[in-house]
């Protein structure tokens, strides 16, 4: 859709609420105008619908998102009828391995994780359902661009990679050169570069018409060779086990 044509007042509260989304341990209003680029005087009467109808909530002169976004939120994933399947599959991978399995989409140059199984372990990978990283540095991210052509890459990804370690990926070459051993190995391997303690690894797999990435996540001390061969091996044969359970649901799904 054509940009100019978009309805300004929408999008103001649309950036309104992506904005106190960002901010978890919630946002004044004052940087709230200051980041959204929205003056006091306009800024407030939305502000203050937004919390009436519980989409944003006020705590200490912070602002949050409220219960009404978590409806909202938890109403679409109903709509992702094919989600219980790869669940399913996800808490087999997290049976075998006993590490933790997410599930990620690509939205806009992030990577959206919509899904995780954890294990029963004493130190366990941190992640939250709803996040988003950037897609250059992570291996969902990774594994989902692998399946777009390097033009396409090239208009995904930012013009700038934010470092998240030193061994985050410095800019768009390097990152082509990555895909292009990934396209060819068929997984991506993530070490250290989104949390130095951290790798992952992930294969991306057809949910109905989803393009999405499936990934077991563990601490790099517990990593060895012999590890990552058997967690590959789990994700590759979930991955085909996942795309031919869902096919037959590409007529009655409707994905983002």
């Amino acid at each position: 859709m054509d940009p100019d044509k978009l309805h300004n007042p929408t999008l103001r509260v649309l950036n309104i609420l992506e904005t106190a989304y960002k901010y978890e341990g919630g946002i004044s209003f004052t940087d709230l105008s200051r980041q959204t680029g929205i003056s006091k005087g306009t800024l407030h009467p939305i502000v203050m619908t937004l919390a009436a109808k519980d989409y944003l909530q006020c705590t200490d002169s912070l602002f949050t998102l409220g219960k009404s976004c978590f409806r909202l939120g938890y109403a679409y994933t109903r709509t992702l009828r094919c989600l219980d399947i790869v669940k399913a599959h996800m808490e087999e991978i997290v049976d075998a391995c006993n590490e933790i399995c997410q599930l990620g989409i690509l939205e806009g140059t992030d990577v959206l994780y919509i899904a995780k199984m954890e294990p029963q372990q004493a130190i366990c990978v941190n992640s939250s359902v709803g996040a988003t990283l950037g897609a250059y540095a992570t291996s969902l991210g990774k594994s989902l661009l692998s399946c777009y052509s390097d033009d396409e890459v090239r208009r995904i990804c930012p013009a700038t990679f934010i470092q998240y370690t030193p061994k985050t990926v410095k800019n768009i070459d390097e990152l082509l050169a990555q895909l292009d051993t990934i396209r060819t190995q068929g997984y991506a391997l993530e070490n250290g570069e989104v949390n130095k303690d951290i790798e992952c690894i992930s294969v991306p797999v057809q949910v109905a018409r989803q393009t999405m990435a499936i990934s077991v996540s563990l601490p790099i001390y517990r990593s060895t060779q012999e590890k990552q061969a058997e967690i590959l091996a789990l994700l590759q044969q979930h991955k085909h086990e996942i795309a031919d359970q869902t096919a037959g649901l590409q007529q009655d799904l409707s994905f983002i």
